[in-house]
């Protein structure tokens, strides 16, 4: 077990850290992401006054003039975490907490003060007995009354309601010549098995389940297929969202969205955002062929 107070390359604990990172450099743009730390840091010195600012931080500012674009340039280029390169020169030596705790970035969130505003706000909230929780009835009554008197339109809140969207399967374009069928099949589980990765490991019964290749009812064109895209709109929270035909006949769940749609809450962009699903009849296959669950089947109406 490695010890929190020094941490080498070969400890068990930095090689998993490494491997997390190491996906991380592959799926981030840190181009796009310091971009959005110069956006924020320009909003914070901003709109939150500066007696909150912690010495340190407001010692940064001064190093570069106010220029908060310029600080968050240096944060991006001096960060170990920011340089695969540079994350192994880091850890390729004895590293103590404090010692990653002195990283640009991890240091510019410890010295930005935030954590002064959010104490002074919980004290001043406790001074006046409210408690936001059970205050936010009244005030999103008042937020309407108000807008309604401007004549602004306000969206409901539509917590613990239904919600519906509709659209229809189809596959994506992801980039030029590249194209990305609107279904999988169980040929793409296979291809991906990997016991030494633990997203990729399957039981051994499961895997013989697939070699055996009995789809039963379930199967099409001798496959069977497990996921499907559409344009659906959806957002956090909807995974196992109930996704149906034109006719209201269950066909699949929704779980999941493509890469490109990950903005999809700000802005909906037509041909990108894609909700992925699960078939219905893969989940069925599991039910019968691998659970054995035979007696679920009974109590469901299909067709």
């Amino acid at each position: 077990r490695a010890k929190i107070e020094e941490f080498t390359l070969e400890d068990e604990l930095i090689k998993n850290f490494n491997e997390i990172a190491l996906k991380t450099f592959e799926s981030t743009d840190f181009e796009a992401d310091k971009e959005l730390l110069k956006v924020m840091l320009r909003y914070f010195t901003k709109e939150v006054p500066q007696s909150f600012y912690d010495d340190a931080f407001v010692n940064l500012l001064a190093k570069f003039e106010g220029n908060t674009d310029k600080l968050a340039d240096y944060v991006y280029d001096n960060s170990a975490i920011t340089s695969k390169a540079r994350l192994e020169k880091f850890f390729s030596q004895k590293r103590t907490p404090k010692d990653i705790g002195a990283d640009p970035i991890i240091d510019i969130v410890k010295t930005t003060g935030i954590r002064n505003y959010n104490r002074l706000e919980d004290s001043l909230l406790k001074a006046v007995n409210i408690d936001p929780g059970t205050q936010r009835t009244a005030y999103v009554k008042a937020m309407y009354e108000m807008q309604s008197e401007t004549s602004n339109n306000i969206y409901p809140d539509a917590n613990s309601t239904m919600r519906l969207t509709f659209g229809e399967i189809g596959g994506i374009k992801a980039k030029d010549a590249v194209y990305y069928h609107y279904q999988t099949t169980t040929k793409g589980i296979q291809e991906k098995i990997n016991p030494n990765d633990y997203e990729f490991r399957v039981k051994a019964n499961y895997e013989s389940a697939l070699k055996a290749a009995d789809w039963g009812r379930w199967g099409q064109n001798g496959a069977l297929y497990v996921n499907f895209m559409s344009d659906n709109d959806i957002t956090g929270g909807n995974s196992g969202s109930a996704v149906m035909n034109a006719k209201g006949e269950l066909i699949g769940l929704a779980f999941d969205g493509n890469r490109e749609s990950m903005a999809g809450d700000v802005y909906f962009v037509e041909g990108y955002c894609k909700s992925v699903s699960v078939d219905i009849r893969y989940v069925l296959w599991v039910i019968e062929k691998y659970a054995g669950a035979t007696h679920l089947l009974k109590e469901m109406d299909i067709k």
